[in-house]
């Protein structure tokens, strides 16, 4: 299927020379690929989300996942270490690599 092309030249989808609007194609066409679309959203902060202020987490984007309990339970040693190297095992912690 091609996409139109009035959809193709409509505002907020032609191409203007931004990453912004790369992005924006991008997360859409990565909705429903499990975590793609979070992970290029984590990754450069596009496109702007509006967060329903009602959302869990204060309404943050979560910026990573926590350490999954068999990690917790069989690892404890470097799963202690990591999180103490971290800051914590927290959801909104951001990774060293994130973008501010």
């Amino acid at each position: 299927m091609t996409p139109s092309s009035t959809y193709l030249n409509g505002s907020g989808v032609a191409f203007d020379n931004t990453l912004e609007i790369i992005m924006k194609q991008k997360y859409l066409a990565s909705f429903y690929r499990g975590l793609e679309a979070w992970f290029e959203y984590r990754r450069t902060g596009f496109p702007n989300l509006i967060i329903d202020p009602r959302a869990d987490n204060n309404a943050v984007v979560p910026s990573r996942l926590v350490y999954p309990a068999v990690t917790q339970m069989y690892n404890p040693t470097n799963y202690r270490k990591a999180v103490e190297r971290m800051g914590g095992d927290n959801i909104n912690i951001k990774s060293f690599w994130e973008k501010p």
